[in-house]
């Protein structure tokens, strides 16, 4: 082989070489960009899901295959980038979504709040969003914020439970003194706790009696005991003060129904003193 062949043979190797060589990094580029790309349209996915459970899923499928990357001794700074800010994006939003439902159910003036169902939903709210991030512990390895989170709910679950509490007592205390139908309340005094009583009679004219009762003080000396009752004209109902002169108006309510008072047997039933008649 002469000088000039050797020389032709050596070119042609290093021209294949410096391709082969130039082709490798650009190869590995292509192949880098194409797993970033599949990533990205994992995180539009995920995106567009509206349902929890669903993001959860893609986010698992996401994690478990960054991790077989790192089990396979990945080294590639942009994938592993890719992969590390695409699943802390993802994460974000449970994170976020539970500030959102954690919020939206917490009452700031908790004191204020009379609405005893109101506190009930809210709480329920609270409780399922705690048991989904406890679902959900082993998939997203809760960060500090999501325990500061877990602490806050306890902490307002355990509010309301108190205020809970605290209504249903009052309601309960009130029960005992309050009477109500569809044409008014009485609220009674809290010593007339177990001795008020209503009975109702539909009258053959088509007005309604109540009558108000209280034991007194003391049953065996019945001294401020007594009765009264209360006419309810329904409207289309007509009052003949012929048949009941001694019947007083007392008011109307919203629905244009008359409400009159009788005179009573003793005591002070209604008043001051008594309950207290409201109209509605």
């Amino acid at each position: 082989m002469n000088k000039k062949k050797i020389i032709l043979i050596s070119g042609s190797i290093f021209v294949i070489l410096s391709v082969f060589l130039l082709f490798i990094p650009i190869a590995h580029q292509l192949s880098t960009n194409k797993k970033i790309d599949a990533i990205e349209q994992q995180f539009q996915d995920f995106s567009k899901e509206e349902n929890r459970e669903e993001k959860l899923k893609r986010f698992k499928s996401l994690t478990d295959e960054y991790q077989t990357y790192q089990r396979d001794k990945g080294t590639n700074g942009k994938l592993t980038e890719t992969y590390s800010h695409t699943l802390s994006e993802m994460k974000q939003y449970f994170t976020d979504n539970d500030q959102i439902v954690l919020r939206d159910n917490t009452i700031i003036e908790l004191e204020k709040e009379n609405d005893l169902e109101t506190l009930q939903t809210k709480k329920s709210n609270l409780e399922s969003l705690l048991n989904t991030i406890s679902q959900e512990k082993e998939i997203l390895s809760n960060d500090s914020t999501t325990e500061e989170t877990i602490t806050k709910i306890h902490e307002t679950i355990e509010k309301m439970n108190s205020r809970i509490q605290t209504l249903t007592e009052e309601q309960e205390k009130r029960a005992k003194i309050h009477y109500e139908n569809e044409y008014f309340t009485i609220d009674f005094p809290e010593k007339w706790i177990d001795k008020w009583s209503v009975r109702k009679n539909k009258n053959t004219e088509g007005n309604i009696t109540y009558f108000v009762s209280y034991a007194g003080d003391n049953p065996s000396f019945p001294m401020g005991a007594g009765i009264i009752d209360i006419h309810v004209f329904t409207n289309g109902t007509s009052y003949s003060e012929k048949k009941q002169p001694d019947l007083k108006l007392f008011g109307t309510t919203s629905k244009n129904d008359k409400v009159y008072l009788g005179t009573g047997t003793s005591g002070t039933i209604i008043g001051e003193k008594g309950g207290k008649l409201t109209l509605k």
